[in-house]
């Protein structure tokens, strides 16, 4: 259901962050693939199709076979439901980021 996304490989090279860094990127990757597959399967799919297949809203309408204003209120719906969810990981993670 989430396609490419979750098979997205990370990029490594010398420029690369620290493997703390990757392993805290990788960390949050897996935890944002978690909490999109959360989603009711229409938030999902608006969120996916909007998102990941970076379709339109009104690409999005006509493949849902809905009007844009909800499409509109189903990803405003599952960007609140990702903030709340993500936001504990977020928390943790924002004090190693002052160091």
């Amino acid at each position: 259901m989430l396609g490419d996304l979750a098979d997205t490989p990370l990029l490594i090279d010398e420029n690369s962050p620290a493997p703390e860094q990757v392993a805290e990127q990788k960390e949050l990757r897996t935890a944002l693939l978690e909490a999109i597959d959360s989603l009711s399967d229409n938030n999902r799919q608006a969120t996916l199709l909007f998102y990941d297949e970076q379709l339109s809203l009104q690409e999005v309408a006509v493949r849902l076979n809905i009007s844009v204003g909800a499409v509109k209120g189903r990803l405003h719906k599952a960007r609140h439901q990702l903030r709340q969810r993500l936001l504990p990981i977020r928390a943790k993670i924002q004090p190693i980021d002052r160091i």
